[in-house]
């Protein structure tokens, strides 16, 4: 939102919907709703009425409840789903959806099919100095008179099972096994960036790693952001590269 308001010209609309309250955004609206709900596009449509809007240019969504620890993958799917449809319903046309993909999503094809029809170019990025996260950019909606509603279910769009119990599901989720990665494999890696495409935890338990635990330069912080890199965020990202950095340089002339 914050963003959007930066870049915003005068006179512009920016409205921000999320399920929990948020400090206030200068210049910008936010509605504490759920975007599933007929209320929540209710309250949408009279901000735009009041301001004198029939459609935003652009729509985005932040990937979905990923400050949740008990949101499952489906939720995760239903939830993007569902921007997809709000994006449908507000956008103008020619305008721009952009979403972050949520862990766990392996096949999104579907997914990529589906934004294809409704809209000219889609395009994935995936920044080089971000931890590993897979952005979706849909650009110039064709504001089709009429879409399929088959098109528009997260059954359809992603390789996911319903949950049937949440609560069941995230337990069965929280037994999966972590990806584990040497920490002295991460330092002396030539490319450390693609460790963290296929490490959930850096781990310093091992002979190999002995000079790098005791190390100084390995602080307590550190060894806490390694222990699940599932929840870096950018500043444990940037903290932790800076470690590796220093480390790979100490440890390569022994200072």
């Amino acid at each position: 939102m914050r963003l959007a308001v930066l870049k915003i010209q005068q006179g512009g609309l920016v409205v921000g919907v999320g399920l929990h309250p948020i400090r206030p955004v200068p210049d910008a609206i936010f509605i504490q709703e759920d975007i599933a709900t007929s209320e929540c596009r209710d309250t949408i449509r009279k901000y735009m009425t009041e301001n004198g809007f029939t459609g935003f240019d652009l729509v985005m969504h932040g990937g979905g409840l990923s400050s949740d620890t008990r949101a499952t993958p489906w939720d995760q799917a239903s939830q993007l789903t569902e921007s997809i449809k709000l994006a449908t319903e507000f956008l103008s046309p020619k305008g721009a959806f952009v979403t972050k993909m949520f862990n766990g999503a392996q096949d999104y094809n579907p997914m990529l099919y589906c934004l294809e029809q409704l809209f000219d170019r889609v395009v994935v990025r995936k920044p080089t100095f971000t931890f590993p996260e897979t952005y979706i950019v849909s650009k110039s909606y064709k504001a089709p008179e009429k879409i399929n509603p088959s098109l528009l279910v997260a059954r359809n769009l992603f390789s996911i099972k319903e949950n049937i119990n949440p609560e069941v599901s995230f337990k069965k989720e929280e037994s999966i096994p972590k990806r584990v990665v040497l920490a002295s494999d991460f330092v002396w890696y030539e490319t450390p960036l693609e460790v963290f495409g296929i490490a959930d935890s850096l781990s310093f338990n091992d002979d190999a790693c002995l000079s790098l635990r005791g190390h100084n330069l390995t602080t307590r912080r550190v060894k806490m952001i390694c222990k699940d890199l599932r929840v870096m965020d950018k500043q444990h990202f940037k903290h932790l590269m800076k470690h590796n950095t220093e480390l790979y340089f100490a440890s390569k002339y022994r200072c």
